[in-house]
């Protein structure tokens, strides 16, 4: 155990030392100290091209002539590497940029396929449905489809009831009302339209089920309960 911890405690040390490497790397090659830095190490080359200086200079015209050109070398080098890593971070950039749009446009495509899914499935399921209404039902419903808006349907009659409770339709208002002919056919009716899923899906029909809604007609006999009873 105390050599495991040992070691661990070197490995962090490590780590940090690292770290601080790359920020004395990250602060020397700021632009301003790569500029600072060719600056001076041009100056004083030009500097020591003056004859009169390098009389002055003597023996320490070469080191300084020397520690200038390393100065200008480690500038140049520090500005070519900022440049590169500038390049560097503009294509991972774009790339990165390009990826993300590649999954935006696959997870966009794949939640239009499922939507398509999900909308074929229901489609399907209201066809199944739609089915096993009966002659006088789907008379009723494509009446009230083809007319839209509300129509009044006797509550009396089993297919008001029946497409009803399979969501065929649904009521507009919890009351019923007296409508028809006072003096001929009037019954209790109540308010009711095309179920939004009705109203969606009606008009994907296709086969068999298509041919069968298309040659039923609309029950028209309902048009008497459009007129109100006045009490």
């Amino acid at each position: 155990m105390p050599d495991e911890a040992e070691k661990l405690s070197g490995y962090v040390k490590l780590l940090q030392e690292m770290q601080e490497i790359q920020q004395l790397l990250g602060l020397t090659t700021e632009w301003k100290c790569l500029f600072l830095t060719l600056f001076i190490s041009i100056t004083a080359l030009l500097v020591c091209e003056i004859p009169s200086i390098r009389i002055i200079l003597d023996n320490m015209y070469t080191t300084i002539r020397t520690a200038a050109a390393c100065g200008l070398i480690v500038g140049i080098v520090g500005v070519a590497y900022r440049i590169a890593a500038a390049l560097y971070q503009t294509i991972e950039h774009y790339f990165s940029a390009k990826k993300e749009q590649c999954e935006q446009a696959e997870r966009e495509e794949k939640e239009r396929r499922e939507q398509a899914e999900r909308e074929e499935a229901e489609r399907k399921s209201f066809a199944e449905r739609l089915s096993h209404l009966t002659d006088t039902e789907l008379s009723v419903l494509k009446y009230m489809v083809q007319k839209g808006g509300i129509s009044w349907l006797p509550i009396s009659e089993g297919t008001t009831l029946n497409l009803y409770g399979t969501g065929f339709i649904c009521p507009v208002f919890n009351v019923t009302m007296l409508r028809g002919e006072l003096l001929g056919e009037h019954k209790q009716c109540l308010a009711c339209k095309v179920s939004e899923e009705c109203e969606k899906n009606i008009h994907w029909l296709y086969g068999d089920m298509l041919r069968r809604w298309q040659s039923v007609s609309p029950a028209d006999w309902l048009d008497i309960y459009a007129n109100a009873i006045e009490a």
